[in-house]
């Protein structure tokens, strides 16, 4: 018998290689691709659109750079931004969507990465939540995760969302 053959995603998570589509300038394998797609359509079926979506999304996203191209560096600096809103500030999700919109249209420069969060957590902790609350507590895990991982740039992220706070 074989061994399964693995690959380790840039956010860390390891699991079996797959051959599914990729997202055109987000860096995830295509099977850590497939296990947030699974992750939103479980959300959305369970709970409607959650109060943990925008944290999922944010997360996901920031734990996703490495890209050169522009829409890439762009989204990873609107997601740490959004997590740095929602868990420093407690912006509400209709307050980061405004926050995140005014700062959509800039081209901003790679920030480094200084690799995955430390207590390894991924996507896949938040797979097959009890109820809508277990959800949302394990995506507030996960979001100061990620948050903690990108704590190099947190004083440029605190910036922004004070330019922009009404």
């Amino acid at each position: 018998m074989s061994e399964l053959e693995v690959s380790t995603c840039v956010c860390g998570v390891r699991l079996p290689v797959g051959s599914g589509p990729e997202h055109a300038y987000v860096p995830a394998s295509p099977a850590c691709w497939e296990a947030f797609g699974l992750l939103q359509t479980d959300e959305y079926e369970r709970f409607g659109y959650s109060s943990a979506h925008g944290l999922i999304v944010d997360s996901y996203m920031a734990s996703h750079p490495g890209s050169p191209d522009r829409r890439n560096r762009q989204s990873i600096v609107l997601h740490v931004v959004g997590l740095c809103a929602a868990l420093e500030f407690n912006f509400g999700f209709q307050e980061r969507v405004r926050l995140l919109r005014s700062l959509a249209h800039v081209d901003y420069p790679a920030w480094d990465w200084q690799g995955p969060p430390e207590d390894g957590s991924t996507v896949l902790d938040l797979m097959f939540p009890a109820d809508e609350k277990d959800l949302l507590a394990r995506a507030n895990s996960w979001a100061a995760s990620v948050w903690a991982a990108w704590s190099p740039h947190a004083q440029q992220a605190r910036e922004l969302v004070l330019s922009l706070k009404p």
